[in-house]
């Protein structure tokens, strides 16, 4: 006689309810351990562009010096801005620097 694990008295449809009972344990359980793991934190977005967040109003050049009028502030060469040096300033353009990165705005009319 062929040894089995099967037990005897126990039909096929209760050996398959039994195998759904085993099934629907385990997906509880796995369900539960992916509750309980830290999610991951949301990234940041990135900065936005340099150039983006600066506005440049206007430049405003008297005898020897030149200032210009960014973010609605009076600013010269040195000033920062927004995180941004000013780095420098012509009668038509001022160059920001922050960082590695540069920026230079042009005064439109």
């Amino acid at each position: 006689m062929p040894k089995t694990t099967r037990d005897p008295t126990l039909s096929v449809a209760d050996l398959r309810e039994l195998a759904k009972q085993r099934m629907a344990v385990e997906m509880s359980r796995r369900q539960v351990e992916e509750a309980a793991k830290p999610q991951p934190q949301a990234k940041r977005p990135p900065p936005p562009p340099l150039c983006d967040t600066i506005d440049l109003q206007g430049i405003i050049g008297t005898g020897g010096s030149i200032a210009a009028i960014v973010n609605d502030q009076i600013v010269r060469e040195g000033d920062v801005v927004e995180g941004a040096l000013v780095e420098r300033l012509t009668t038509r353009t001022v160059v920001f620097r922050k960082g590695r990165k540069t920026c230079m705005k042009r005064v439109t009319k």
